[in-house]
């Protein structure tokens, strides 16, 4: 949750000797293997969107009632902020602001995230908990190029909703369409959580990495490097609103805050 105790999982990491290996499912998910297929064919990347929404009534559980969990972006957005870094490599710079619609809760419920990459594309991350999309739970994704476009959905509560579809456009008038669309192949294997169906086999070809990093000695395909940098851009958006607003986002300090100020700026002045 903080720059500290990061510090403290690399050192622990790293004086023990053993594999360590970030649980960031989406990398694993037969949507993303087959949009990172297809970004060759839309040339330079310039932009990338992702959106993560449900619509959440209440104001208890999740991170509603403990800052210890981080709030809301931190729950989702640290897995959007990996998916946008592992779409479009490193990320330069950060800016953000998170919003909190509902009183009752003590932290953000809304954030929206603009991202410059180390090769000057752009993107955004939207994280809310106050809409639905086509189903709840449903992320989507838009990435931009210079020869066209791939739209992406994935659905983690059920089997459809899974697609990706490419646009390429060989037009040369900018008011006369002239554009081929279609859908990209998505593996579809049996669903083995019956919690998240449309996670498909994510987490078994998860732990087979992890396994897999520990015989060969090989890198896991997300180490606590790609970890650290998605809590960092999470922290960032944080304290850029802290700073923007120069007041605290949330309802009431807790009596008893169990954790690193780092974890939330937004309680600085």
């Amino acid at each position: 949750m903080t720059p500290r105790e990061l510090d403290a999982i690399e050192e622990a990491v790293s004086r023990a000797g053993v594999t360590a290996m970030v649980g960031h499912q989406l990398r694993h998910h037969p949507v993303v293997d087959a949009v990172r297929r297809n970004l060759k064919s839309l040339g330079a990347l310039y932009h990338l969107d992702l959106e993560w929404s449900l619509l959440i009534k209440g104001h208890t559980g999740r991170c509603w009632e403990s800052y210890r969990l981080g709030g809301f972006f931190m729950e989702l957005g640290c897995h959007m902020t990996d998916l946008a870094r592992f779409l479009f490599g490193s990320i330069q710079s950060v800016s953000g602001r998170t919003v909190r619609l509902n009183p009752k809760r003590i932290t953000e419920d809304h954030t929206v995230c603009l991202l410059q990459f180390e090769t000057a594309a752009t993107g955004t991350i939207v994280v809310g908990a106050n809409h639905r999309t086509k189903r709840q739970g449903l992320i989507t994704g838009r990435v931009l190029g210079e020869k066209g476009r791939i739209d992406f959905t994935v659905y983690p509560y059920g089997r459809a909703f899974n697609r990706a579809s490419l646009t390429l456009d060989g037009g040369e008038s900018v008011f006369v369409p002239d554009t081929t669309v279609r859908e990209l192949k998505v593996r579809k294997p049996p669903s083995r959580v019956k919690t998240y169906p449309g996670f498909f086999d994510v987490y078994h070809r998860e732990v087979r990495a992890f396994l897999k990093a520990i015989r060969t000695g090989e890198s896991p395909p997300c180490t606590l490097a790609d970890g650290r940098s998605a809590i960092e851009v999470i922290l960032a958006v944080y304290h850029e609103q802290g700073k923007a607003t120069r007041r605290r986002n949330f309802v009431n300090r807790p009596r008893q805050y169990r954790s690193d100020a780092e974890s939330h700026p937004l309680l600085k002045r």
